[in-house]
């Protein structure tokens, strides 16, 4: 029995290298000349696509590897930097800042593809806002949520892997797709502080990395027959076993 288990884990490992995510557009902010790189819309390190900031936030250069570090494994060359912004507006005014990821889907199908995933790192400075949501838009004018907000809950953290999946058929094939990250009151009325004990402040930073748009694809029709085999002989066995 222990045999077969393995038999299916191996099958079931199979099959989700089957259906692997395929990255379209990915930035890592790193650069050997940070001194001259455009941190106002930074260039993706993978694919193409547009990054930019709204609603009077500003950007520049931040460590990459400090308070922890993101998830970027990149070590010194080129160096390892993350994208810090700021001016994020008043306390009271959530939604109104953020940054900006415009990113063509054009050529990624709903018959090849099941879904959409949106990904970043994120690092919270003390006074940065403590909730950011993630949005969309399908037609570069309409924004919609994607999921619910994410919770910041302590500064000068990295806060690694936020991931968002879209299905949205109208976000297929799509060259006016785009994905922001904006402030959020979350459960309040209000923005607040990532750390506790601090005060909300326009001023605090988040700090962005791995930000990355990836597309799954739907998987051949074989590996479902395949995984479905397996797990009928998995069946078949377990009941010989209790039968014996």
């Amino acid at each position: 029995m222990k045999k077969t288990l393995l038999t299916l884990a191996a099958a079931a490992a199979t099959f989700v290298s089957a259906a692997s995510a395929v990255t379209i557009t990915q930035w890592n902010f790193n650069t050997t000349d940070a001194a001259s790189f455009n941190w106002n819309s930074p260039a993706p390190s993978t694919g193409f696509g547009t990054a930019s900031l709204f609603g009077g936030a500003t950007g520049t250069s931040g460590s990459g590897i400090s308070n922890g570090g993101s998830s970027d494994t990149t070590a010194g060359s080129p160096p390892n930097y993350g994208w810090q912004t700021l001016t994020y507006g008043s306390g009271t005014n959530a939604g109104a800042a953020g940054v900006q990821f415009a990113i063509s889907t054009v050529g990624f199908t709903s018959a090849a593809y099941e879904s959409f995933t949106f990904s970043f790192d994120l690092r919270h400075s003390n006074t940065s806002s403590r909730y950011e949501q993630v949005q969309y838009t399908v037609d570069g004018t309409n924004w919609l949520n994607a999921g619910s907000y994410f919770d910041g809950n302590a500064g000068d953290t990295w806060f690694k892997g936020r991931t968002v999946i879209i299905t949205d058929p109208a976000i297929f094939d799509n060259e006016l797709v785009a994905f922001r990250v904006t402030t959020s009151n979350g459960p309040g009325t209000s923005l607040v502080a990532s750390n506790t004990s601090s005060t909300y402040a326009s001023s605090g930073t988040w700090r962005f990395d791995m930000v990355t748009l990836s597309a799954t694809p739907i998987p051949e029709p074989s590996a479902f027959a395949a995984l479905a085999g397996l797990g009928a002989l998995g069946f078949a066995a377990s009941r010989r076993r209790r039968h014996a």
